[in-house]
């Protein structure tokens, strides 16, 4: 189709009126075939905001921000700014920035750690120290994406609580929930305990499970719409029950389902929950070897698979890896003179490009695998991550060195820095160790110190579980034994 023809005069008319309309800029004026080409920042309609997508838009819309009318970001506990040209943040009252985000005001910021070998204490800068030529973080500095982060403690606790073993969860609401394994006069119960979100005490709920007496026969994981699910087995003989139970608030006692059998002595229940809140379960299934698993969907669907790793086997650990959308069960044996491991994949299409032994294993944000595990030769604690090990005691440069055995959990924070707790029943303290490259830790101590009763001549036991707030910091739970002095003890570090 042919242009409409535009005289000269007609275009000089045009240009006229607008000019006594107010309108000087040039890109205002008609173009040769009469079309009209408006400068969005000349348009008197518009003229103390911006056009985006044909709309007039004020110059701080943080759904519109800049030249390019970008949607800003709204980072954790701030809300989102724009100044004009580039987007920005506000932390919310009660926090204020660190390291590029919002945290609690109570928080100190991260200092830098200088990576240049050192000869002085004054090299490190204020938090961290000169050892071995090498900049470390300071006592009471975690490893964290600044470099180095001061570590404060917040402490709930509750008397009358001791056991053989814990572990720690969290909901997604921020509830934490806390399973201990207590003696009983025909064995032993698990018996859970919460502390709801910004609350200053831990109580316990109606759930309780009767089990076996292996302190390791057990796991649990709280799915997002707060239900708990708790794997455990009821013996410690061949062909020993696995079963799965199912519990939320207001339920007087859990509803249980059987999900097979097990070898018996040495169980190794793996519980774990993915990003679709699939509930995966993962065992040792007989003497002769190999694993079973089972799945629950959200709608309800289960299934139960078999998995023939060879030789005599000990699960571990089950884990969720949301960078891959893959479920991994972990298994290992100390049977044959030998330390054998391995894992096999219950979930999701990538495989692991590398893998470690894992006696408990956490995948961070990028799919690295960060475990922890103890050899079979003179029984050495390690370290591992994506399948390059470090001994445990080669780790911290820092005196005193660690033992050379010791069992803790592994889990990564919200800035993929792993941690390690332990208790060191010698010492009657607990510890938590940091690292980001799997290699140099920093060290913290608890402030927990049990003690034994009068007259005992062994050194006192506790057991120790942590886990990832929502709000991606670390908590660490201390449950003292039946011959051990002490509260149960549910540490924030902040």
């Amino acid at each position: 189709m042919s242009k409409p023809y535009t005289s000269i005069l007609a275009q000089a008319a045009a240009a006229f009126a607008l000019v006594a309309c107010g309108s000087s800029d040039p890109a205002s004026v008609p173009a040769a075939d009469g079309s009209m080409a408006i400068d969005a920042a000349s348009d008197q309609s518009c003229s103390e905001g911006r056009i985006c997508s044909e709309s007039c838009v004020a110059l701080d819309d943080v759904a519109a921000c800049g030249p390019s009318c970008t949607q800003c970001p709204v980072p954790t506990n701030a809300d989102a700014t724009c100044d004009g040209t580039s987007c920005g943040f506000a932390c919310s009252p009660g926090f204020h920035e660190c390291d590029g985000e919002c945290v609690e005001e109570k928080r100190s910021c991260g200092v830098p750690l200088p990576s240049d070998a050192c000869d002085s204490p004054s090299s490190c800068g204020e938090a961290g120290e000169c050892i071995d030529s090498t900049c470390v973080c300071a006592v009471g500095f975690s490893a964290c994406t600044a470099g180095c982060c001061p570590v404060t403690y917040a402490t709930t606790t509750l008397a009358n609580v001791e056991g053989d073993g814990v572990q720690l969860e969290y909901g997604s609401d921020g509830t934490a929930y806390i399973l201990v394994q207590v003696e009983a006069v025909s064995g032993f119960a698990l018996q859970l305990y919460t502390r709801a979100p910004a609350a200053t005490t831990i109580v316990r709920e109606t759930l309780t499970i009767p089990v076996g007496f292996d302190r390791e026969n057990f796991d649990f994981a709280v799915r997002e719409d707060g239900t708990v699910f708790v794997a455990a087995s009821l013996g410690s003989a061949e062909s020993a029950a696995v079963d799965l139970y199912e519990w939320r608030a207001g339920m007087a006692e859990a509803t249980v389902e059987n999900m097979g059998s097990a070898f018996g002595f040495n169980v190794g229940l793996g519980l774990a929950i993915d990003g679709d809140q699939t509930v995966w379960a993962s065992w040792s299934r007989q003497r002769s070897g190999g694993l079973n698993d089972y799945s629950q969907t959200l709608g309800g669907v289960r299934q139960t698979h078999t998995n023939f790793p060879s030789g005599t086997i000990s699960q571990t650990d089950v884990e969720w890896n949301p960078a891959q959308a893959g479920v991994h069960s972990f298994w290992g044996h100390r049977y044959t003179g030998s330390f054998v491991s391995g894992q096999e994949q219950l979930a999701g299409a990538t495989p692991l490009a590398t893998t470690c032994p894992a006696d408990d294993a956490a995948f961070d944000a990028n799919g690295r695998l960060w475990t922890i595990f103890n050899s079979y030769s003179s029984i050495v604690t390690h370290f591992c991550l994506d399948g390059v090990s470090v001994e445990g005691r080669d780790a911290i440069a820092r005196s005193p060195r660690l033992p050379t055995r010791f069992d803790g959990p592994i889990v990564v924070d919200g800035e993929d820095t792993a941690f390690v707790s332990f208790y060191e029943q010698n010492a009657y303290t607990a510890h938590w160790l940091s690292s980001r490259d799997g290699e140099s830790w920093a060290r913290g101590e608890l402030p927990i110190i049990f003690g034994n009763p009068m007259g005992a001549t062994s050194p006192a036991r506790a057991h120790v579980s942590s886990a990832r707030a929502p709000s991606g910091r670390i908590s660490i739970v201390v449950l003292p034994s039946n011959a051990t002095m002490g509260e149960m003890t549910l540490v924030d570090l902040q």
